[in-house]
């Protein structure tokens, strides 16, 4: 029966040797049964990577070898790049599982990969579209902006912009639309384009919220909703206007590495129409760091169900060093990625730092 599913399937030992290897899997990577039975899986055989190309045959990062150590299956289908006999790359698709004895002791795994080479080429295109609308040039000068965007599929439902205005101000905006993958990313490019049709607004965080607000709540389905937090940053006195809907207070990290909070002040995007919105000032010194973050950066959780939380993301930021803002948003992403015990989050990643590099 197993040979008849259009799903490749392998089962290993707890050694990670292959016990098992249906038609499908030699279909999808050229390799035959008689090739890889007895053959440990990362001997040349998947030797899986990440979308970044990162190795995964490794203990704590090999998925299969994790549910066998955990006694957990995963929790949903996660997008690797297995080695076919040719030495070429195919996306697949991977949902693992331990296998247990009579006695539900752990004796090895299984694994199930789905080819995705067809949905992964449209896929790129999109996004290659969705990069290419919504690219921007950074700003440089007293203040500096980094920016980290990982969707958990080549195009997500998390948007940001910056741009410097007439007056030398720099206006920028995080929001982050309800789910991700396709449906989100429609919205974010109908987002884009209502951010560039009210360009007129970009000085008046407020404004633009209030109208915004009722642009979206036009085009939402369903229960669909949009956090946001909009400011605009003046290079010359570090004075910071902003609007916050309903999205993660963003931190301030001081000189010192204390921290403060701008808390939220109005409520989601798109939810009621007509609804208004406040502004209010913050004045970023010198040395100073505002970090603006999607719910990822908290909410990523372990296989427990334990959230990264407030906590940890406060205490990374606290021991950054502000010179080095790339190297605080690298050490982030790979705490929240041990955090999870997986090699991809499961919801959108969004990061950005706005420095006050002046003297």
């Amino acid at each position: 029966m197993l040979h008849h599913t259009t799903d490749g399937i392998y089962v290993t030992d707890l050694k990670c040797r292959i016990l098992y290897w249906n038609k499908a899997a030699e279909r999808i990577t050229g390799w035959s049964a008689e090739e890889v039975i007895g053959v440990p899986c990362h001997n040349d055989v998947l030797v899986h990577v990440d979308r970044k190309g990162k190795p995964l045959c490794k203990p704590g990062l090999c998925p299969l070898h994790r549910a066998m150590a955990s006694d957990r299956q995963s929790k949903s289908a996660v997008l690797l790049f297995a080695k076919k006999k040719d030495g070429s790359r195919v996306p697949v698709t991977v949902s693992v599982a331990p296998l247990r004895n009579k006695d539900g002791k752990v004796i090895g795994g299984v694994e199930v990969f789905r080819d995705e080479t067809e949905r992964i080429r449209n896929l790129r295109r999109a996004r290659q579209i969705q990069h290419h609308v919504m690219s921007f040039e950074k700003p440089k000068g007293k203040i500096c902006f980094e920016t980290v965007y990982h969707p958990v599929e080549a195009i997500g439902g998390d948007y940001f912009n910056i741009r410097t205005l007439k007056n030398g101000k720099h206006a920028f905006l995080m929001a982050d639309i309800t789910g991700h993958g396709t449906a989100a990313a429609l919205y974010t490019m109908a987002l884009h384009a209502m951010w560039q049709e009210r360009s007129p607004l970009h000085h008046q965080p407020a404004r633009l919220f209030t109208v915004l607000n009722n642009d979206l709540e036009n085009i939402f389905l369903g229960d669909s909703f949009c956090s946001a937090f909009m400011g605009v940053v003046d290079p010359l006195t570090g004075r910071v206007v902003y609007a916050s809907a309903g999205h993660p207070p963003p931190l301030v990290r001081h000189k010192d590495g204390s921290l403060d909070k701008l808390e939220p002040l109005d409520m989601l995007l798109g939810t009621i129409k007509n609804q208004k919105y406040q502004q209010v000032e913050y004045e970023l010194k010198p040395g100073e760091l505002l970090f603006l973050f999607s719910d990822a950066a908290f909410e990523t959780a372990d296989p427990k169900g334990l959230a990264f939380g407030h906590d940890r993301l406060a205490d990374l930021l606290r021991e950054a060093d502000p010179a080095d803002c790339p190297g605080f948003l690298a050490k982030l992403e790979d705490n929240l990625l041990k955090h999870s015990q997986t090699v991809a989050l499961d919801d959108d990643l969004t990061l950005m730092t706005v420095l006050n590099n002046g003297q």
